[in-house]
């Protein structure tokens, strides 16, 4: 039976999802925010339309940090940190054929 994200949401789970993008002058941003299943959908459509990001109204924001991407210490200690949200995530975008953003 493949984990969806219906099956996620009707459970009250939440993910852990890695945002990155570009402030106003110019800096390279990234984020992980904790959020609900319906927040992670309204992030994508947002995301995928290129809308304004307002990260903290889509769930907690739980790190934030300048950059591209996360270092390898940060990507360990949230791994370890939230390895449940995390794995959700990870299997869903697997079983959907992409990578988790």
């Amino acid at each position: 039976m493949s984990l969806t994200l219906n099956d996620l949401r009707e459970d009250g789970v939440e993910i852990i999802q890695l945002c990155t993008g570009r402030i106003a002058d110019g800096r390279d941003y990234y984020a992980f925010i904790q959020m609900t299943v319906d927040n992670y959908l309204r992030y994508e459509a947002d995301r995928k339309k290129n809308t304004p990001l307002d990260l903290p109204g889509y769930g907690t924001v739980i790190h934030t940090g300048w950059g591209k991407q996360p270092d390898a210490e940060t990507q360990r200690r949230i791994l370890n940190d939230y390895s449940d949200m995390t794995k959700i995530l990870g299997m869903i975008a697997a079983q959907n054929g992409q990578a988790a953003q």
